[in-house]
């Protein structure tokens, strides 16, 4: 991941699987990495994901990685049955850490 400037935007990059609903699961992925983690403010700066489904109501894996600046990274995968249920799940699991991880890195600023 790289390393951005204080104040840089948010970038956020989705691959997603090799079929017609392709663009439609990226876009869908993007809007719901954007939409929750921008209320963790800046400390987000570069978020990869990667959304894996071969058939429509087949297992699906959905890949994310968070990348916090000075507080590090987090990341996670999950699997649910269809690329929208695995794409929430992730959105949801790596918010929850992201949070906590931003939320100790400020609490050990105030402290030192």
């Amino acid at each position: 991941m790289r390393n951005p400037s204080p104040g840089a935007p948010m970038q956020i990059s989705v691959v997603g699987p090799p079929s017609l609903s392709a663009e439609q699961i990226r876009a869908y992925a993007e809007y719901k990495l954007f939409s929750r983690l921008m209320t963790l403010g800046r400390g987000v700066c570069d978020i990869q994901a990667v959304v894996t489904a071969h058939l429509p109501d087949a297992q699906a894996t959905c890949t994310v990685a968070v990348d916090l600046g000075e507080a590090g990274c987090v990341r996670t995968r999950v699997r649910r049955t269809g690329a929208v249920p695995a794409v929430d799940a992730a959105v949801e699991t790596v918010a929850r850490a992201a949070s906590r991880r931003l939320a100790r890195f400020k609490a050990k600023e105030t402290v030192t």
